[in-house]
């Protein structure tokens, strides 16, 4: 996210310097926040590969629907002030609507973005910041699936899931949320007793669909 104001940013300067260096596959979206009457920066940014572009004063809804398009999209879309609304996501998961989600996840930031995510398909969202409150959280309420972080701090998600199947509930199903990507990471998961393993950043149709495919069975 870059702010187009600060003095010290040579915005052109940055993204071609981007652009140069990496191929468009590999690029990190950038969402750009600018004033309105800060000149007409969307055509040099037209032809610039996934870049997002917001004006200030900034809508908190607009800055989570920008990270959302860059998260969601191979190429996120240029040039847009503010992002379009996005059915399709409704339309094709209605089963998830009013489905009970539990997001355990210790990064705010992350707790924002993937409970935002769920709520567009109408999933109901609670949020534990680690695995004790997830265990404190599932024994007050009957959840549809859990996603949890594996890392974090005081239990977690290995610890907890471990937890959750030997004293609460051995059906509940539990999707794995790591950052990273090691060789033998999802074994380890799965033999905690986890039921699925996404990577960070999410591939949000793919949390959706595993999300669809473990509540589906379930009333």
């Amino acid at each position: 996210v870059l702010d187009n104001s600060l003095p010290e940013l040579d915005l052109p300067h940055f993204l071609a310097n981007r652009a140069a260096s990496h191929p468009d596959e590999t690029l990190t979206p950038a969402i750009i926040l600018t004033q309105p009457d800060s000149g007409p920066p969307f055509e040099n940014l037209q032809g610039c590969p996934r870049v997002v572009v917001l004006n200030k004063p900034l809508k908190q809804s607009y800055l989570f629907e920008a990270i959302v398009t860059c998260l969601e999209t191979a190429d996120a879309t240029p040039a847009c002030t503010s992002p379009p609304p996005r059915e399709n996501d409704k339309k094709q998961f209605t089963t998830l609507k009013g489905k009970q989600v539990l997001v355990v996840e210790d990064d705010p930031v992350n707790q924002m973005v993937t409970s935002q995510l769920l709520t567009r398909a109408g999933i109901l969202v609670d949020i534990a910041g680690n695995g004790h409150e997830a265990l404190a959280a599932l024994q007050k309420k009957t959840y549809d699936a859990v996603l949890m972080d594996v890392i974090m701090p005081k239990m977690d998600g290995l610890t907890a899931t471990k937890a959750i199947r030997q004293s609460l509930r051995l059906d509940l199903p539990i999707i794995a949320l790591t950052a990273n990507a090691i060789k033998g990471d999802r074994e380890k998961c799965l033999a905690a007793g986890m039921d699925a393993y996404l990577t960070k950043p999410v591939e949000i149709q793919s949390m959706y669909q595993i999300l669809e495919k473990f509540t589906a069975v379930r009333p």
